[in-house]
């Protein structure tokens, strides 16, 4: 079995370009996530106003 050594600097850098590579994954998914969200508010905002018209042509047929 082969066990390498590393020097602590060499280590730490490696990690700090992991975290880095991990930090921007996690941006890019919470501003998809934010887009996504917006997305669903617009779409729930257009449900309501289709309902709300929806039930005001109701009423007019009713009266």
């Amino acid at each position: 079995m082969v066990k390498e050594i590393y020097d602590l600097g060499e280590v730490i850098n490696l990690l700090e370009m992991q975290f880095k590579t991990i930090d921007k994954r996690l941006s890019r998914y919470e501003k998809s996530i934010s887009y996504l969200i917006k997305k669903l508010e617009k779409e729930r905002e257009t449900i309501y106003q289709g309902q709300e018209s929806c039930e005001i042509r109701i009423k007019s047929y009713l009266d």
